[in-house]
């Protein structure tokens, strides 16, 4: 398959690349992104997004998620959970939780923090790959699911971005 119509087999771009293939599907993230489950827009009229950054290979230690799109100066954090899940307006937040259980939280130090949207509605973490909450462990090939979770004070509640699903290699 080329997807993307360059002439190279997209197998044969993800081998050169692992970052062109997040979710391990074998097809281009340009052509099937690796996001999933709708996010609810917030109070900026937008939905929040997930992205992710650096390298999918456990051993590079070089792995960051990013929320966009996101009321300006809010708090949040990011979850992660190995299955997919959906419950609607968890907890009567204005969002959808797109994770299964058990949820991991990068809530606290030293595994995670409380993150700020600041004046560009973003936020980001660099997760130490060696060091998960509650002791988890990336194997290769595992699938695992993140998502985030931040307040919207404009609209009085909390919401989520949709999620992304990433196989580490």
């Amino acid at each position: 398959v080329d997807c993307d119509g360059n002439l190279v087999l997209d197998t044969c771009d993800i081998m050169g690349d692992p970052t062109l293939d997040w979710n391990g599907d074998g097809v281009l993230d340009v052509c099937t992104p690796p996001n999933y489950c709708t996010a609810n827009p917030n109070s900026t009229g937008l939905p929040a997004v997930m992205s992710v950054s650096g390298s999918p290979i456990i051993t590079d230690n070089n792995f960051t998620l990013t929320a966009s799109q996101l009321p300006t100066s809010e708090f949040g954090y990011f979850l992660m959970a190995a299955s997919q899940g959906f419950i609607p307006n968890v907890g009567g937040s204005g969002g959808n939780l797109c994770l299964g259980f058990p949820l991991y939280r990068f809530s606290k130090p030293p595994t995670g923090t409380i993150l700020s949207s600041g004046v560009g509605g973003t936020f980001s973490f660099s997760l130490n790959l060696t060091n998960l909450p509650q002791n988890v462990t990336f194997m290769i090939g595992e699938t695992w699911d993140f998502q985030a979770w931040y307040r919207d004070g404009a609209a009085s509640t909390s919401n989520f971005t949709d999620g992304i699903e990433v196989m580490f290699r």
